[in-house]
């Protein structure tokens, strides 16, 4: 899906995913952050970002066969 401004199409895709990922990743390193403080395990931290890692790699692989898929 693209919307046009200027005359150029601009894929939404990316720019929603973008925005849905920051706002999980910031709740997610929050609660990591206070799970960590109210348990003194630091493994929380770890955990979290490397969810996070795998869930962006994961999107990310999936926007660009999107787009391989749109541009054949």
């Amino acid at each position: 899906m693209a919307t046009m401004l200027f005359g150029l199409a601009l894929p939404i895709r990316p720019g929603v995913f973008f925005t849905r990922v920051d706002a999980i990743a910031n709740m997610a390193v929050i609660l990591s952050g206070i799970a960590v403080i109210v348990t003194g395990i630091r493994f929380f931290d770890l955990a979290i970002g490397g969810a996070i890692g795998v869930y962006v790699i994961t999107e990310a692989v999936g926007i660009l066969r999107e787009a391989r898929e749109a541009k054949s």
